[in-house]
This record gives C-alpha cells, structure tokens and sequence, in this order.
C-alpha cells in the first residue's frame, strides 16, 4: 500500500493508519506526507506515533514547497521505492493528485490502482473553474 498525502489530506492518510494499527499492523505500507513547514504538519506528533507502531512502515516526510515538480526534476516521490503492485491512495490539492499521478503512471503504476479523496465536489473532473450560466 502507498499513501500519498499534502496538508490537510493527512486526515484520511492518518485514518488509514489508524485502520491498519488496528486491523492489520503487518501490512507493508509506505507514506509519503508533503507539507510547507513541520511548524504545519497538523497532528504532527500523532501521526509519527502511528507511523511508529506499523512494524513495516516507511516514512518520506517532504517539507518546504514540495507541491510539485520543480524545474530540476524534483517532486514528492522523488527517491521513494514505489512498489509496482501498490494499491496507492492519494489525497491533498488537486493540483497536487494531478502531479503525483502522472508521477505515479510514470514510474509503471497501473492507473487502475491508484485512488483519490478531493474534498471539493467535482474539482478532480476540472470543475473547479467558475461555472457558466444557467439560462
């Protein structure tokens, strides 16, 4: 499994781990959390704690403007083993779910597993622009 989150899209990353502390605590997991600052990443101490207690757990915290690829070729995924049978969950901006999917069809995930939580209806289609009107 592959968890992919920015800012407040760690809510559903730490209601996964909290599932799997829970339920299934030996599944291989790899995170990957993206925020501007430690001083920023919400329930900081909580979610290094869950991390902690998943015995096959690995950890890519990425702070400071990792919000997409940057003219050297960086981006959140930059040196992250990627495993190519995840099933991988990503949640965050949209612009971010964007980069990080073509990221992840890059390095050979199927585009099949790759899942995403928007928390704006519709913006992952593109609705995010101003709507035309109604006559």
């Amino acid at each position: 499994m592959l968890l992919v989150s920015a800012g407040i899209g760690v809510t559903n990353t730490m209601a996964t781990l909290q599932y799997l502390a829970t339920y299934n605590p030996a599944r291989e997991v790899t995170i990957v959390h993206v925020e501007a600052s430690a001083y920023e990443h919400v329930r900081r101490i909580e979610f290094s704690a869950l991390v902690k207690s998943l015995p096959h757990a690995q950890l890519f915290l990425r702070y400071k403007d990792f919000d997409g690829e940057h003219d050297d070729g960086r981006n959140p995924l930059t040196r992250v083993p990627l495993p190519s049978d995840a099933q991988t969950y990503v949640c965050g901006p949209v612009d971010f779910m964007r980069s990080i999917r073509r990221e992840l069809i890059g390095a050979g995930l199927s585009p099949a597993s790759i899942h995403f939580e928007a928390f704006a209806p519709g913006s992952w289609l593109g609705f995010e622009s101003e709507a035309a009107p109604v006559s």
